[in-house]
């Protein structure tokens, strides 16, 4: 999500959760879709007030539907891991690469993780 700052409230304008500490100010929302080479294929603007985590089932239903898009693997930050938005990804079939932190999974995950068998470097 990309954030915009202004100084007063309208349709989408609210003050929300600031990631830049902007408390002051109001912002929008701004969900993007990028193809695997990072370019822009869609967009939303939510009001401000809307919670990062709460956009995803929006982002999802506008891939399946507006572009007809079957093949997604979903990149995300922690903001949208929550259990809700990983059913919605795996319901649709798509895969998903979230952040998550490492501290707090299981040792034996931590070590496949941190395995370097297996990764591949371009």
């Amino acid at each position: 999500m990309i954030n915009s700052f202004k100084k007063r409230r309208d349709g989408f304008r609210e003050f929300g959760y600031s990631k830049e500490g902007k408390i002051n100010h109001v912002q929008v929302v701004f969900g993007l879709l990028i193809d695997m080479e990072g370019r822009p294929v869609g967009y939303e603007i939510f009001p401000g007030n809307t919670f990062e985590g709460k956009t995803l089932e929006v982002m999802l239903d506008k891939l399946s539907k507006k572009f007809g898009i079957r093949k997604v693997v979903i990149v995300a930050d922690k903001a949208l891991m929550s259990k809700i938005n990983i059913e919605a990804i795996k319901n649709r079939g798509y895969g998903y690469i979230i952040a998550s932190r490492i501290k707090s999974l299981p040792e034996k995950i931590k070590k496949e993780i941190l395995n370097e068998q297996g990764y591949i470097v371009y």
